[in-house]
């Protein structure tokens, strides 16, 4: 919802184009939740993948020092590679869609008191020795 509002003052303030990038940053991001259920599952059932993630996000909810998850999307290397074609190839504006969807998570990190349960960069995650069960 919070894209689609952004996206609206983006199309009055700059053009349609850059709208739907920003938009398009801004909500299918949230693909790489479905990718992973489909890794982790070899299932492509949207309800079952909507079902799984709601599930998980109660279990996180409930103890966040006990997950420890890395969105292949929702990551600072994607926001930067995004970033750097954007420019190269004049849609910047994908990579504020992404960067305000990241944005709007930490918020929701912070409201429901899970910040770290997320990790934010893909080297990060790899490279620390986290005994929390990866998601």
């Amino acid at each position: 919802a919070y894209s689609l509002l952004g996206s609206i003052i983006i199309f009055y303030l700059f053009s349609l184009k850059d709208a739907l990038l920003f938009l398009a940053g801004g909500v299918f991001l949230d693909i790489d939740h479905y990718l992973s259920f489909i890794i982790k599952f070899k299932d492509f059932s949207l309800k079952k993948a909507y079902q799984y993630a709601e599930d998980l996000f109660k279990l996180v909810i409930k103890n966040p020092k006990k997950y420890y998850g890395l969105g292949y999307f929702h990551n600072i290397e994607f926001l930067i590679f995004i970033t750097i074609f954007g420019f190269i190839f004049n849609f910047y504006f994908l990579s504020l869609g992404i960067l305000f969807h990241i944005i709007l998570d930490a918020l929701d990190a912070v409201k429901y008191k899970v910040i770290g349960a997320r990790e934010l960069s893909v080297i990060r995650y790899f490279l620390k020795r986290d005994k929390r069960y990866r998601l």
